[in-house]
């Protein structure tokens, strides 16, 4: 028989509303840029199409920066769609 491992239960009045750590943009950048930046060099294969990927990502983030919840998930999403909204593109231009 398959046992389930058991899950810690947090009572309402024991949980946040935020997160423990709140990181500025500066924070952050600080922590995520190098990171960011090799996980996009993987995606698209270019430092330069990689470097202007990091940038717009923390640029959307700026201008958005009090409506999102999760930064760090949310940076990698976009860099991830960035680097294929990169991709589509390169194909429409080698396919004209």
């Amino acid at each position: 028989m398959l046992k389930m491992p058991s899950m810690a239960v947090m009572r309402p009045d024991q949980a946040r509303s935020e997160p423990s750590a709140c990181e500025t943009i500066e924070e952050l950048f600080a922590a995520l840029e190098s990171p960011l930046l090799s996980y996009a060099l993987r995606l698209v294969g270019q430092l330069s199409v990689a470097e202007d990927m990091v940038q717009e990502a923390f640029m959307k983030l700026h201008a958005q920066f009090d409506q999102v919840n999760e930064p760090r998930r949310w940076l990698y999403r976009t860099v991830h769609n960035l680097s294929l909204n990169h991709r589509r593109d390169a194909a429409k231009n080698r396919a004209a």
